[in-house]
């Protein structure tokens, strides 16, 4: 089912939609085209241009979920920018009165939420969903006690292990997806998240040069045992209407029974970040409660809030 207008995002659509996101900044991780193409077969993202905004939307049973949209001009007021969307929800709306579906904005940050025409919304924090932000220096040198667990396994690791750190470039691409592979799920039940999961991270990885993913690779000898890959963000946006470069971490896989190996591809992997990338999104936990407590962990700066809203 395909609303009238849309297409679907693919490398064809990488151009405008970081053309627009030079006038909006995005917002959250989710926004991130290298997010949106890599789960563009799990979600069936859709785009188009709506009401001065481009909007993102999937489909999900009986609903259409918007991303939050992205202005297509400069020099918006948030008076504006609640009379557009109050026009977009309308012109949304009509649509999905016509298909029967329940029109959901999701992923929706604090800076989004206090624009929100004056109406009556229904508005629900979505934990599971929150992005962990970080000081990219924190995460390099592991100051404090409190990273004293973590500086004694990259030090083991260091004395167990004759290592190397590698930028990831198109040579790489076989011995990734070969590493990538041995988390490969059953392909008997492709739509679960962690097949899908797993293909996302395969599709990065096969187009990492025209997506422009900075990679980091850890070997151990000749195999590889880590793996780090993120976008790049020159401006991105937080709830202080600020902006900061930004690394944001997609990808962060690493084989066990090297011990310390999480630990250590993490902080080469921030080590050699560009210099000016002073913050790190390392994205949401999807309520995982082992994958919360590793996030946790690492003492993030702040959990950037998303909500979903409804009428």
């Amino acid at each position: 089912m395909i609303f009238p207008d849309f297409s679907p995002i693919d490398l064809s659509t990488q151009k405008l939609i970081l053309k627009t996101q030079q006038i909006t900044p995005p917002t959250v991780s989710d926004l991130v085209f290298n997010n949106l193409f890599g789960w563009k077969d799990f979600f069936h993202y859709q785009m188009t241009s709506c009401k001065d905004f481009l909007v993102v939307y999937y489909l999900s049973p009986n609903q259409m979920i918007v991303l939050p949209p992205l202005l297509l001009k400069n020099s918006v007021s948030d008076a504006e920018w609640s009379e557009n969307f109050r026009k977009l929800y309308q012109d949304l709306g009509r649509e999905c009165a016509k298909q029967n579906l329940e029109l959901i904005f999701r992923y929706f940050p604090d800076i989004y939420i206090k624009r929100l025409p004056k109406e009556k919304w229904i508005i629900q924090e979505e934990r599971d969903f929150f992005d962990y932000i970080h000081e990219r220096n924190s995460l390099e040198t592991l100051p404090g006690r409190e990273f004293s667990q973590k500086r004694n396994l990259i030090k083991q690791f260091i004395r167990n292990y004759p290592y190397r750190y590698e930028r990831m470039e198109n040579r790489h691409i076989q011995t990734v997806l070969a590493f990538l592979k041995k988390w490969k799920p059953m392909q008997s039940h492709p739509k679960m998240i962690s097949f899908s999961r797993y293909c996302m991270a395969c599709r990065l990885v096969e187009n990492v040069s025209t997506l422009s993913i900075e990679g980091g690779l850890l070997f151990v000898d000749e195999t590889l045992v880590a793996l780090s890959l993120a976008s790049l963000i020159p401006d991105f946006q937080y709830e202080d209407g600020k902006t900061y470069p930004t690394a944001v971490i997609h990808v962060e896989n690493a084989l066990t029974e090297f011990k310390g190996s999480y630990q250590m591809i993490n902080q080469l992997f921030c080590s050699h970040l560009p210099k000016e990338y002073k913050r790190v999104n390392r994205e949401e936990d999807i309520g995982l409660a082992g994958l919360r407590h590793a996030k946790l962990s690492y003492n993030p700066i702040s959990l950037l809030r998303k909500h979903l809203v409804k009428r």
